[in-house]
């Protein structure tokens, strides 16, 4: 996934914070506004690991001639 994955972690995260404005924290606001702040933050925290593992060396294949 392309950096994009961290935009859309912070557009999800907004968006929720906009949900729970619009609703007034009624109960299914609130249960959809969690639930697009958990995956906006996963979305964040994975692509970042994800650079991690693939900056590692030795877990990169050798080409074989």
């Amino acid at each position: 996934m392309a950096k994009g994955a961290i935009y859309l972690g912070i557009i999800l995260i907004l968006s929720s914070l906009f949900l729970f404005y619009l609703t007034k924290f009624f109960i299914i606001g609130l249960i959809y506004g969690i639930i697009l702040i958990i995956v906006g933050i996963c979305l964040i925290i994975f692509y970042k690991e994800e650079d991690k593992i693939e900056e590692r060396k030795d877990l990169k294949s050798s080409k074989s001639k």
